[in-house]
């Protein structure tokens, strides 16, 4: 689709002028991926292509809906790269209709007053080499989690769970990220679907799909409700619910725990939690 904007000249040559690095590389690129090509990659006709690229660039405001399944794919996130490098060159970013960058000043404002922070941030991996991404997320930075795993550094990793996305198939490196799961003692998938780490998976948990749940999103400055629609198929459920139930049932270990140090001592296990979402 690209190569349709450069060949029609329907990109907006000011944005990739002032805007963009590498514009005229990209523009060598995509001349191996001429809509005739592509047809014959995906099957998706070429004179398809051409009308979704003219559409995309003739629109008064367009955006598309991310998060449906591209990030599950080879490569997933260069895809997803690509797909926001096209709607730029189209002309669609920073406009109404379009792409928009988010304000502080324009989102709906959420109440964070009862969420539990990190306690202890010095145990988060890769806070040496990411001290700002450690610092505004409050968390470990995943690409230290192979080494952790899989040579105990800064300390071992035995245990992970996988919430919504695909570590192999999206990832650079799949190979070191096989090698780091199957690794691992102990490890549960969540999702929708089968994906690439669900098949190195102890456990496989069904999440329920968001037409069997109710839940909300927020929208910039709008807060919307969305909701059930039907009823969870076979033994489904809201991955929020699994995790909220997790988190009780560790509350409680840590109660326990706690009563008996006195007389035993406890063995724990390290676990991490990737958020992919």
């Amino acid at each position: 689709m690209i190569a349709v904007l450069v060949e029609e000249e329907l990109y907006d040559e000011k944005f990739a002028a002032n805007w963009t690095v590498g514009f005229e590389e990209l523009k060598q690129l995509v001349q191996h991926y001429r809509p005739e090509v592509v047809e014959s990659i995906t099957g998706v006709p070429a004179e398809t292509v051409r009308e979704l690229a003219r559409e995309v660039a003739a629109a008064r405001g367009s955006v598309p809906v991310m998060y449906t399944g591209l990030e599950y794919s080879d490569s997933g996130v260069q895809a997803i790269r690509a797909v926001f490098t096209l709607w730029a060159l189209a002309g669609q970013l920073d406009v109404p209709g379009g792409l928009v960058f988010r304000m502080k000043e324009n989102i709906f404002p959420q109440n964070r007053s009862h969420l539990i922070p990190n306690p202890d941030m010095k145990k988060a991996l890769g806070r040496d080499r990411f001290p700002v991404y450690s610092a505004y997320r409050g968390e470990s930075h995943a690409i230290a989690l192979p080494d952790a795993v899989l040579h105990g550094k800064p300390y071992p990793i035995r245990a992970l769970t996988v919430l919504g996305g695909s570590i192999i198939t999206a990832w650079p490196q799949p190979q070191i990220w096989r090698k780091t799961l199957d690794a691992l003692d102990f490890m549960v998938s969540i999702n929708r679907y089968h994906t690439a780490d669900s098949a190195y998976a102890d456990i496989v948990l069904p999440a329920a799909t968001y037409y069997e749940i109710t839940s909300y999103m927020r929208f910039g400055p709008m807060f919307k409700i969305r909701e059930r629609l039907v009823e969870p198929q076979g033994e489904a459920r809201n991955d929020f619910l699994i995790l909220a139930e997790l988190a009780g049932r560790l509350a409680m270990a840590t109660f326990i725990q706690n009563r008996k140090r006195n007389s035993c001592a406890m063995p724990w296990t390290a676990a991490a939690f990737l958020w992919m979402r």
